[in-house]
């Protein structure tokens, strides 16, 4: 499943390691040491993941993991540095090419003494790289902040006006987070008050087996307000159909082009949960808001929770009357320099409250991430507080 992604990961470590080797020529022992670290740094972290997919860890091993992890982000950002000095290079050896093409000359009659190499820059390089580790791997491991959104829904009733949503995605229960993160989390969103929680995909990864414990957690999400929960692409790609009779013997309702009808400060809310679109490749069903709300009330708010919001057309289309949309996957980019590629892969819509025709759809940066890639820099954890505002009310 992830074969290219280790793969990539050989590369970009094998790379790593050649430039470092490179530019720390002549120095021996540490030439070579930092070489072998760099290679390293990419290889553990993989392994242990991989362990983890079927293992319950205990905080012993949840500790060699972040470590590991820790690493495995220095070098990446390493990486980072390194290919981008040698586009710097690459692309001034082309100017030069060029420039003398066009003055005709055809070799340099100038000749500057070869400079001795200087540790100062792998040494800058290596700092940069820690410190960003250092400072994504906090941002990874914190408890999310509380982000406070206000939604203006044209067909709420006043008397629901005020109506409140935690909206939890993106949760990735694995053995990089501590289980009393997970703890603490649920114990914040039961005392935000909800009159619903939502948790739009990406629940664990790994077996049921080995994330049972974590996921037994989010049971005590019922005590404050009704759960309704979705799958995201990661809960496809181990065992989904036994997670989904995890979830069914835990009473945590997992919705696949289902609903759910509630009542909400008196009113009636139908809350739709659509599948997502990797589960096609495992033999589920894919996405299909007609069947999610093929019985429908009429007359009830209507919200609907989806994993991806790369696609709001099919539930903004005026025939569902869907009033909201709440997504995740994206994790807010999880590193603010990837945004342009986060936004060019989901239409872009990357984080915050976005307006498709008239059906607004919010997109939360989530508060898990996915362990292939363990910090977040500049984009800190998400637990979504919504409010829904009546027109009525706000007259």
């Amino acid at each position: 499943m992830y074969t290219s992604y280790y793969w990539a990961l050989g590369a970009l470590g094998l790379y790593t390691a050649l430039r470092i080797y490179s530019l720390l020529r002549g120095r021996g022992l540490l030439q070579i040491s930092a070489a072998v670290f760099a290679a390293l740094s990419y290889a553990v972290y993989p392994i242990l993941v991989v362990m983890g997919i079927t293992r319950p860890w205990g905080d012993g091993m949840h500790i060699a993991i972040v470590v590991s992890g820790f690493f495995f982000s220095a070098a990446f950002l390493e990486t980072l540095l390194l290919v981008l000095r040698d586009l710097w290079l690459a692309l001034r050896w082309a100017a030069g090419k060029i420039r003398r093409r066009i003055s005709g000359d055809s070799f340099s009659l100038s000749f500057a003494p070869e400079r001795k190499r200087s540790a100062a820059l792998p040494a800058f390089f290596a700092f940069l790289a820690f410190a960003g580790a250092a400072y994504g791997t906090w941002q990874t491991q914190r408890l999310p902040l509380i982000r406070e959104v206000e939604i203006p829904i044209p067909r709420l009733p006043s008397s629901m006006d005020g109506l409140r949503i935690v909206q939890l995605t993106d949760v990735h229960l694995s053995p990089l987070f501590a289980h009393r993160r997970i703890v603490r989390i649920v114990k914040a969103a039961q005392t935000l008050k909800p009159d619903l929680i939502v948790v739009t995909g990406d629940i664990a990864d790994g077996t049921p087996q080995a994330r049972l414990a974590d996921v037994r957690v989010l049971v005590g999400l019922q005590k404050s307000a009704p759960v309704v929960m979705v799958p995201g692409n990661h809960d496809y790609y181990v065992d989904f159909a036994a997670w989904r009779e995890c979830y069914r013997s835990l009473g945590l309702p997992l919705l696949e082009n289902g609903s759910v009808r509630l009542t909400l400060r008196g009113g009636a809310v139908t809350v739709a949960g659509l599948t997502d679109r990797s589960g096609e490749l495992r033999g589920f069903p894919g996405p299909d808001i007609s069947k999610a709300l093929s019985d429908a009330a009429p007359d009830a708010l209507r919200i609907a929770l989806i994993h991806r919001p790369e696609n709001p057309a099919p539930q903004a289309d005026p025939r569902w009357k869907v009033d909201l949309e709440l997504a995740g996957h994206t994790h807010g980019s999880q590193m603010l320099f990837l945004w342009p590629m986060v936004a060019l892969q989901n239409h872009g819509y990357v984080h915050g409250l976005y307006r498709f025709g008239s059906m607004p759809l919010y997109v939360s940066a989530g508060f898990g991430l996915w362990s292939g890639a363990p910090m977040r820099l500049g984009v800190p954890p998400e637990l979504t507080l919504i409010t829904l505002r009546s027109a009525q009310a706000a007259r």
